[in-house]
């Protein structure tokens, strides 16, 4: 079972039982994760835990450990291999209980075996965050292997893939019937790793949540006019949606 890497920061960024460590943890592991929610980050160094979420060693490792005690993460550490992790936010009310957890590192990226590695780990219950559709549905993108995503200017906040937000975005047109975004250009690209830079994970939700609930960026308005991806990236359409412009603008029409 696969889970897009918005969805599963989504999940991530939805659960009420974390303190502050554990939380920007946890937001790391769900952006570095892949399609399977398993990642391998070293604990320090600027592309570990430690660069990724400014935080020290000390406060990193017992991050990790809370994690796991409230059943947001789990991991299989492979000697001299390092440690998968596998991440799995559950909402504060769902009930902890044992279930094993399968990891299976692949060759190329970066783990060393392909060969399924199944521990029963402390009690935790692996429940992806589920799609706003009731069938989940893997996206393929004709994404350029040598493109590489820029991070964040924001030091203190988990960078944001443009793999993530194209995602979202074709997760969400496929279910309101606008155009999906089939190539990721290079002057797409600047100018979502502009809105990278500008805006928090946070407003990335709202502003997609926006258009999905608009009638008017649906094509409820006099030209039949629907939003498309390079409205999104649109500095002033950005603004407008996480301010609730269009949510206003509907309620009019």
């Amino acid at each position: 079972m696969t889970i897009s890497g918005f969805d599963l920061l989504r999940a991530a960024m939805s659960v009420t039982d974390t303190d502050a460590p554990q939380q920007s943890v946890l937001n790391v592991l769900a952006i570095m994760a892949n399609d399977d929610a398993q990642c391998w980050p070293a604990i320090n160094g600027p592309a570990g835990l430690t660069g990724k979420t400014k935080l020290s060693e000390r406060t990193v490792q017992r991050a990790v450990q809370g994690l796991k005690t409230l059943g947001h993460i789990n991991w299989v550490d492979k000697p001299g291999r390092g440690r998968v992790y596998i991440v799995h936010p559950r909402h504060s009310d769902t009930p902890v209980e044992e279930t094993p957890v399968t990891a299976t590192p692949r060759q190329n990226d970066g783990c060393q075996s392909d060969t399924p590695v199944t521990v029963t780990p402390t009690p935790v219950t692996v429940t992806p965050h589920p799609r706003h559709s009731d069938t989940q549905t893997a996206i393929e993108l004709p994404f350029n292997s040598q493109d590489k995503p820029e991070p964040a200017s924001d030091a203190d906040a988990p960078s944001l893939r443009p793999e993530h937000v194209v995602e979202a975005w074709n997760d969400m047109a496929d279910r309101k019937g606008l155009a999906k975004v089939r190539a990721l250009t290079p002057e797409r690209r600047r100018k979502l790793n502009n809105r990278i830079r500008s805006h928090p994970v946070e407003h990335w939700t709202e502003a997609i949540d926006a258009i999905e609930r608009s009638p008017f960026l649906l094509g409820e308005n006099d030209r039949g006019w629907r939003a498309d991806f390079d409205f999104l990236l649109q500095p002033s359409s950005f603004t407008k949606l996480i301010e609730g412009v269009y949510d206003r603008q509907s309620r009019t029409h």
